[in-house]
């Protein structure tokens, strides 16, 4: 660089191989439902998504190509069916045609399902009933938590 004259050359030029919009995931239906858009792509060969349960050990779920060069957003989708009732978190790999990659991510979503065992039912007369009991039902669950039902 000629820093006098405020010119300067690179006989290296290196555009982004992707502009990525956004990356996200949200629970759909007791699945994982990741999404991601790009605004451009130029020589990208294709994407990977990965998965960690713990954020450190990770496994590859798919392989999805991409557009190899666009000017337009396009949009991407994958559906994880298999989720643990924990934080899942997962990222996005992007190859360049030349098999250079770029990290996006993580996201995690929190997939921390717990089950709830109801250890009595009482009506309003405080009488304990069984699961076919039918008005106003009170549940006590196992953690101490109720939930009022009308059946």
């Amino acid at each position: 660089c000629d820093w006098s004259s405020d010119v300067c050359s690179s006989d290296l030029i290196s555009a982004l191989p992707i502009e990525l919009i956004y990356f996200d995931g949200s629970i759909i239906n007791n699945t994982n439902y990741l999404e991601w858009a790009t605004a451009t792509e130029h020589n990208s060969s294709h994407f990977i998504i990965e998965k960690s349960i713990d954020g450190y050990t990770w496994i590859t779920l798919t392989q999805i190509n991409s557009a190899i060069n666009s000017t337009q957003e396009l949009h991407y989708d994958y559906v994880d069916n298999n989720i643990d009732a924990t934080y899942n978190y997962y990222r996005l790999l992007q190859y360049d045609i030349d098999g250079q990659f770029k990290q996006y991510g993580p996201i995690v979503i929190d997939n921390n399902i717990q089950s709830k065992i109801v250890v009595k039912r009482i009506n309003l007369a405080g009488q304990e009933v069984d699961e076919s009991a039918t008005g106003i039902i009170i549940e006590i669950y196992q953690d101490g938590t109720m939930k009022k039902t009308i059946r």
